[in-house]
């Protein structure tokens, strides 16, 4: 697991700061810095939030920064929003959290949010959280949130990979497409279309094509109505 332990497993570049996800810090309970451009540091120790809001289980080994995202999902407030996939021995868990209140001295004016899944035993281990995406699915001028779980399994369909697309709440499926494709390993935004909304792409890096090749990204539409889930497919 080398390179874990340090920064950089992931990295969002910003106008005077940069976020880096650090999923292996103490224990792989894992946390986030942010980096300023005249080299001011500051380090919120995320683990002992997640401690706050669920001390059932200590955070070791939760993997916390290993993916990472900013969204508006209040009027002129943003978010940092981090997965950590491996919480809870592996049911994983989403932290959202004010980034104006991102240090350390400020924590007890913490006012997150936190997302998991609940009451399906098949959900644990799915890896929720390893990929994050926040868009403006319905061009509301609010961000929407999509959670990736890309190990998720049936007893028929082993690592078929599903996302959450939470509307920073409320949970609606989409279930990957074959076996072993690790549908929402890795997500990206654009409108492709130019309509106005953006549009989620979804990538399954190891489903197979009619051709022997290996990955895939589904394409689904925004719209004022939110996704459609009618998608394209695009093959490796």
């Amino acid at each position: 697991m080398m390179g874990f332990s340090a920064v950089g497993v992931q990295a969002l570049e910003r106008d005077e700061n940069i976020l880096l996800g650090a999923p292996g810090y103490r224990d792989f309970s894992g946390t986030v810095i942010r980096q300023w451009t005249d080299n001011r540091e500051e380090q919120l120790e995320l683990e002992k939030l997640l401690e706050v809001v669920d001390s059932r289980l200590p955070t070791f080994n939760s993997y916390l920064g290993y993916a990472i995202t900013t969204g508006f999902f209040d009027a002129n407030l943003e978010y940092v929003v981090i997965g950590a996939p491996r919480h809870r021995h592996f049911d994983g868990k989403v932290l959202i959290h004010p980034l104006s209140d991102f240090s350390e001295r400020k924590r007890n004016r913490f006012q997150g949010y936190l997302i998991e899944v609940n009451g399906k035993p098949e959900a644990k281990g799915e890896y929720f959280g390893a990929s994050l995406l926040a868009l403006d699915i319905n061009n509301d001028k609010f961000d929407d949130l999509i959670v990736g779980a890309p190990l998720y399994s049936t007893n028929r369909d082993r690592d078929i990979g599903r996302i959450y697309g939470t509307e920073f709440i409320k949970e609606e499926l989409i279930t990957g497409h074959k076996s072993g494709g690790r549908f929402g390993s890795a997500m990206s935004s654009s409108d492709i279309n130019l309509d106005g909304y953006r549009d989620a792409i979804i990538g399954a890096p190891y489903e197979s094509n009619s051709d022997g090749s290996m990955g895939a990204v589904y394409i689904y539409m925004g719209s004022e109505l939110g996704l459609n889930l009618k998608f394209r497919r695009i093959g490796a």
